[in-house]
């Protein structure tokens, strides 16, 4: 190396990661019950709200700043945790048409959600017993693919505090109920009867 004869041999290192996370697209029609101006009203009320969403945020009369920040969660099929309404899409008339005043009968509405996060990257810390605790891709995928649910997602204490409350109750409920007290009553007097009837030379059906 000194006489200029020798290299040095440096393996290549990690330089960056880009990953290019999926969009959700989805579609529904709101649809007036009748020609009641206030069935028009709730027709409306749904497509206002995603516009409300998805449109920049007024910061002044002539300016404006970014739009919401949403989340869209579907229950085996996606989750966006940190996500932003791109583009929404609405026809109205399509196929009711128009009623006698020129309002609309049928509003037919698209909008895109994109996911805003731009990495994807296992977590991991040092502790034994929480392996995974940061809130990344990882865990969208994993949470994806086990069927979590909206309600799955929530891990706060008065959460869980409802959720086993609800539970008990519920078993509560089933033990009292009629049809469980009334299948325990029969299969007891079976039981009781079963033998008896068996001694005497009777058909007992299994």
């Amino acid at each position: 190396m000194f006489g200029g004869k020798a290299q040095i041999d440096i393996p290549n290192t990690f330089q960056s990661s880009s990953t290019t996370l999926p969009t959700q697209t989805y579609t529904f029609t709101s649809q007036a019950s009748c020609g009641h101006p206030i069935s028009k009203l709730k027709m409306l009320l749904p497509v206002m709200a995603l516009l409300r969403a998805a449109a920049p945020i007024s910061a002044g009369p002539r300016s404006f700043m970014s739009p919401y920040l949403v989340s869209a969660i579907q229950k085996g099929r996606n989750l966006i945790s940190l996500g932003m309404i791109t583009d929404v899409n609405v026809k109205w008339g399509e196929e009711p048409g128009w009623d006698t005043n020129d309002i609309p009968c049928e509003m037919q509405v698209s909008f895109t959600v994109a996911n805003l996060d731009k990495n994807f990257h296992v977590p991991l810390n040092n502790s034994m017993t929480d392996v995974y605790n940061d809130d990344s891709q990882w865990d969208s995928i994993t949470n994806i693919l086990a069927g979590i649910s909206p309600t799955d997602l929530d891990r706060s204490w008065s959460y869980n505090i409802k959720t086993n409350w609800a539970r008990s109750m519920s078993r509560v409920d089933r033990f009292f109920s009629t049809s469980y007290m009334a299948t325990a009553l029969g299969a007891g007097a079976r039981s009781v009867f079963e033998g008896p009837i068996a001694a005497m030379g009777g058909y007992v059906e299994r």
